[in-house]
């Protein structure tokens, strides 16, 4: 299993997180830092900043594409925390596992996906994506819009494919899975690694992302 808080780093040298690097996407520029925690549930968070030129951001991963997944079983789950930050148009953001470090996961682009993408030129929520290349993927809408207000979202592995969820607060019992559309499935196509968040700025100003948790576990029965 893998669970990172991104706690306790200093964030020198482009890393954030046990073993959790930063690769530019584009040509450069894109900075790593740690973001001190603002309420009890936020152990450490790490923020990716782009420059201020289209086309270029960063991800933050753990650099491992070889040693990724090739698809899923049936009880494994992925979690993520994520948040944008005040200026949410011209900009995409993603977390899960890519097969690029160095590509973002638009529609139109090559790289293979399993996760969650936030594409500003396409609409103003976070969506759960299951993406094979350019132009094949499958998309639920997760109800959840970009902005400053973190995103809690997941998904896990089933027979039937990946089922997206939220989680969604219930008084006096903590957080719950909210399954979200039907499960997705897709043949990937490629390896892919765990990618803890990735942005890109779509205009001419500096655009960024957040991760404070990200987490995946695979399924006991195999």
């Amino acid at each position: 299993a893998l669970w990172e808080d991104f706690g306790g780093q200093t964030h020198g040298s482009g890393k954030g997180g046990d073993d959790w690097l930063r690769s530019q996407v584009g040509a450069g520029g894109a900075t790593l830092a740690g973001v001190g925690s603002a309420t009890a549930d936020e152990f450490g968070v790490s923020r990716i900043s782009t420059p201020a030129t289209s086309g270029r951001g960063g991800t933050l991963s753990l650099q491992a594409l070889s040693a990724g997944l090739t698809g899923w079983s049936d009880g494994q789950k992925w979690t993520a925390k994520v948040r944008l930050g005040a200026t949410v148009t011209s900009m995409d953001a993603w977390s899960g596992f890519a097969s690029s470090l160095t590509a973002s996961v638009r529609t139109a682009d090559a790289t293979a996906f399993v996760g969650v993408r936030y594409n500003a030129a396409v609409g103003l929520n976070w969506c759960g994506v299951v993406k094979s290349g350019a132009a094949a993927e499958d998309v639920v809408d997760l109800g959840i819009a970009g902005g400053t207000s973190w995103a809690r979202v997941g998904w896990r592995g089933t027979p039937s494919g990946v089922q997206f969820f939220t989680w969604s607060w219930v008084g006096g019992l903590g957080y719950r899975e909210v399954d979200v559309g039907a499960p997705l499935n897709r043949t990937l196509g490629a390896n892919v690694g765990p990618i803890a968040v990735g942005v890109v700025t779509r205009t001419a100003a500096a655009r960024l992302a957040d991760v404070d948790l990200w987490s995946f576990a695979g399924a006991w029965a195999r």
